[in-house]
């Protein structure tokens, strides 16, 4: 299995001996530029901690309506400023993207441990080079900064059982009452919004807390 550690990233190392190992997971999907943010901000601040990086389909997870499309634009453009980031560039169609096929090659990349190289790499290609995620092309290049062949990223796209592990993901997801992305799972805490935003430092450190004193 990859990791967020050793991905040419300044990551700050914590003590995660008393972590849930196996109870800490991430959800994302790569339509939400919120989640590109929090997982660029879990890569280079808990990576130690060693979350499960989870790929879903949020339009699956019955979430509530996002706020104004400009209004959340400026908030995320607002963020990204004060973060070690790539500057934004919007895809043409955000926020209707489709992102089916990079939910199902993160899948894929999952299974051969490359979840969070490519899932990084599809995001960074995604806000930072405004590319369609709907494009095999846009999934080819994130493959390609992964090692992953583009034969494999064809056969992913082709095989039944690559599909029926993402739909398996998204309704495991959402069992565990997520609605909306990104959010964070320790145990049996669920943690969504803006606080992953803020500090996902701190948010491990009381999520890890609260987890040890139930």
């Amino acid at each position: 299995m990859d990791s967020l550690v050793g991905m040419g990233l300044d990551v700050e190392q914590h003590d995660g001996s008393r972590a849930p190992r196996g109870n800490i997971v991430f959800y994302y999907d790569f339509a939400s530029p919120e989640s590109y943010l929090a997982l660029e901000h879990l890569a280079k601040s808990i990576a130690a901690f060693a979350p499960e990086l989870v790929p879903v389909r949020e339009a699956d997870l019955d979430p509530l309506p996002w706020p104004d499309d400009g209004a959340r634009r400026a908030n995320i453009e607002s963020i990204a400023e004060g973060r070690d980031v790539l500057p934004l560039v919007w895809p043409a169609d955000f926020p209707d993207i489709d992102t089916t096929d990079a939910v199902r090659v993160a899948t894929y990349a999952k299974s051969i441990g490359k979840v969070a190289v490519f899932s990084l790499s599809l995001f960074r290609q995604i806000y930072a080079a405004g590319n369609d995620p709907a494009d095999v092309t846009t999934i080819y290049l994130a493959a390609a900064a992964s090692e992953i062949h583009p034969r494999a990223v064809d056969q992913a796209l082709g095989r039944d059982r690559v599909q029926q592990d993402a739909d398996a993901a998204t309704e495991a997801a959402s069992a565990a009452g997520v609605t909306s992305v990104p959010a964070l799972r320790i145990g049996q805490r669920l943690l969504v919004g803006p606080a992953l935003l803020a500090d996902a430092q701190a948010v491990m450190r009381d999520a890890l807390e609260g987890y040890r004193d139930a």
